[in-house]
């Protein structure tokens, strides 16, 4: 778009950011969805390769995420049109530990798509990792020698055999003997898909599943959410995206209610387990049990925290018999944290797939946000009130 003398580019927005943060936050990744984020890196590669691209920046850092489990390729600014089949790149870009050895070394070969490769296996290696190649080493000399000498990064030993010998694959000494995009995307690696996991081509919602752990860890709730937004456009095109967005967003909650309630016994007992390791807090069991239900149901209640709500009372209450006996608040808050906490270990134990934990967590994030300011204002009101 061109305003006055400006060009302004209008791009898209990825939620879920880059997969470097998701690491950052949820650590390394599980096999299943490792393996899925593989195909759809190397189904863009296969793509810009076919048209003589070489992006010459492949990173988590440059790889985003969508909520649904998408994936996006960012970041062209080091990217290099080829005019011919055959042509190569001659000038060092990109990041150095995610940099294939022909593009540090130059000596006047250049270097073509097969770098991107490289590049690509060392982007396996962080989602498997939770941490970028050569993050161990201390200086940049020492990364640079490791590189130009072609040294494969060090492989988790949590791979498979399949995934063990398709990074072998990528990280092929000779730029010529290693496989392409085209070729990766037929090894057993990517072709070893498990029942858990949804095509990615799907775009067709499926029946709900009766346990929500199994809802969730599927494919199934991101297609019924852009299922969604679709059907709404076709039913009503005065309707805005951001209205269909909006009743997507309602069904995470619903599908967040369902896995709290699911495991509740064992959320139960991990909350009241995570405050007895503060050492000052004294709740008893019927907190955590009482307090439990109120703040599932305030998630099943769209996380409405208006001082009206029922659920919210409870916590009102206790706020206001801390300040009549003028003990402190923190500890009552610090509860609602852990409980955070304690559904996020829950999700990853049960396996939920780390872009569905993310966005949940923003939901927790926000509702225990507004659960503790609403608290707050009672208890200072209620001191207040005192004097």
């Amino acid at each position: 778009e061109v305003q006055e003398d400006k060009l302004y580019f209008l791009m898209e927005h990825v939620s879920g950011g880059s997969l470097a943060s998701l690491l950052d936050k949820w650590g390394p990744l599980e096999e299943s969805v490792i393996r899925n984020y593989s195909q759809q890196i190397l189904q863009g590669l296969e793509y810009l390769h076919a048209n003589n691209i070489i992006h010459r920046d492949i990173k988590g850092g440059n790889v985003l995420v969508t909520h649904s489990g998408h994936i996006k390729i960012a970041d062209f600014g080091e990217a290099k049109r080829m005019a011919s089949l055959g042509e190569k790149a001659y000038k060092t870009k990109g990041t150095l530990p995610f940099m294939a050895p022909e593009v540090i070394r130059q000596s006047g070969r250049g270097y073509g798509k097969e770098a991107d490769i490289w590049s690509f296996g060392c982007t396996l290696v962080q989602t498997a990792s939770g941490i970028g190649p050569w993050s161990d080493l201390t200086c940049e000399e020492a990364a640079v020698f490791k590189v130009s000498r072609a040294t494969i990064p060090p492989f988790p030993p949590s791979l498979s055999a399949e995934a063990v010998d398709f990074l072998k694959k990528c990280f092929k000494k000779k730029p010529e003997d290693r496989m392409s995009a085209t070729e990766l995307l037929q090894h057993p690696f990517i072709l070893q898909r498990s029942l858990g996991d949804a095509p990615i081509e799907e775009t067709t919602p499926k029946r709900a599943a009766s346990s929500s752990s199994q809802l969730i860890k599927s494919n199934s709730l991101a297609t019924e959410m852009e299922a969604l937004a679709k059907d709404m456009a076709r039913k009503d095109k005065k309707r805005s995206f951001a209205t269909a967005a909006k009743e997507a967003h309602k069904k995470t909650y619903v599908h967040l209610g369902l896995f709290i309630g699911e495991h509740e016994k064992n959320l139960k007992e991990g909350w009241s387990a995570r405050m007895q390791g503060h050492s000052t807090t004294n709740f008893g069991e019927n907190f955590f049990s009482a307090g439990f239900d109120c703040l599932h149901a305030l998630v099943r209640g769209g996380a409405s925290t208006g001082e009206q709500n029922h659920s919210l009372q409870y916590f009102v209450k206790i706020a206001v018999k801390l300040a009549k006996e003028n003990a402190g608040l923190e500890k009552l808050q610090l509860s609602f944290y852990e409980w955070r906490k304690a559904v996020l270990v829950m999700m990853r134990m049960k396996s939920v797939e780390p872009h569905w934990a993310l966005e949940m967590d923003e939901i927790l994030s926000s509702l225990v946000q507004s659960v503790s300011n609403a608290v707050a204002r009672s208890y200072y009101r209620a001191l207040y009130d005192q004097k």
